[in-house]
């Protein structure tokens, strides 16, 4: 009786059935205005990121309300100094989602994601948000020479200290 459980369980193995790709959360769930990297966790996720000979496979990321579609660029090609996001994992997708253009539809963005040609069924969304981005009030002093320290005053968000990213 073992062996046709047996047989289902290394034919579904090699079928790909139970190796679904799954969400669980993004983070940030809210983002500024201007965009940044958000970092979808999961399962099943494609180790192969990018594949020039084959453009279906990979991780494809996008985010959509109702009247507008917004792709999240995966490899992120300017932030490999902090954490490296370019790292295939299974359980994770780091991409760069731009800033967002006009204010069509709502500010809530669905995420569509597509591993090796497959959608991944999930009910996860981003937020962009006007009291998220980072915002300079006052620079101190206004004038000065090359090499003077300048302090900013303002709000900002972001967990990067001491990189240029502008």
């Amino acid at each position: 009786m073992a062996s046709p459980i047996l047989f289902w369980a290394i034919s579904a193995l090699h079928l790909g059935i139970g190796n679904a790709a799954s969400v669980s959360h993004l983070e940030p769930w809210q983002i500024g205005v201007g965009g940044g990297a958000i970092t979808i966790h999961g399962s099943g996720f494609s180790e192969d990121v990018f594949n020039q000979f084959d453009p279906v496979l990979g991780n494809k990321v996008w985010f959509a309300n109702e009247l507008v579609s917004i792709p999240c660029q995966t490899p992120i090609n300017w932030n490999f100094l902090l954490e490296n996001p370019q790292d295939p994992s299974t359980k994770k997708i780091t991409c760069d989602l731009p800033p967002r253009v006009g204010n069509k539809g709502s500010d809530w963005f669905n995420l569509i994601l597509k591993v090796d040609g497959e959608d991944v069924q999930n009910h996860v969304a981003v937020r962009y948000t006007s009291w998220s981005t980072p915002r300079i009030k006052n620079v101190v002093p206004r004038y000065g020479r090359v090499g003077d320290k300048v302090s900013l005053v303002g709000k900002i968000f972001t967990k990067e200290y001491g990189n240029s990213n502008f």
